[in-house]
């Protein structure tokens, strides 16, 4: 599953944030990446939600 992104909710304190951490997890037998982003939103500043790249490739030849 592919979406877009949260920021983190770019601004965190510890565990605490308006929108969830990023992560890679498996959610319902189903892989599921949150990315933090590397952005701002109408404050140009973060703490506590590092940025994040993601690369993805994706493979759709049979084997």
């Amino acid at each position: 599953m592919m979406g877009g992104h949260l920021h983190g909710g770019q601004i965190r304190f510890g565990p605490y944030g308006v929108h969830p951490n990023g992560s890679y997890r498996r959610r319902d037998g189903v892989m599921t990446l949150v990315s933090n982003g590397y952005g701002t939103t109408l404050v140009p500043f973060r703490f506590g939600a590092k940025p994040q790249c993601h690369i993805i490739d994706i493979d759709i030849s049979s084997k």
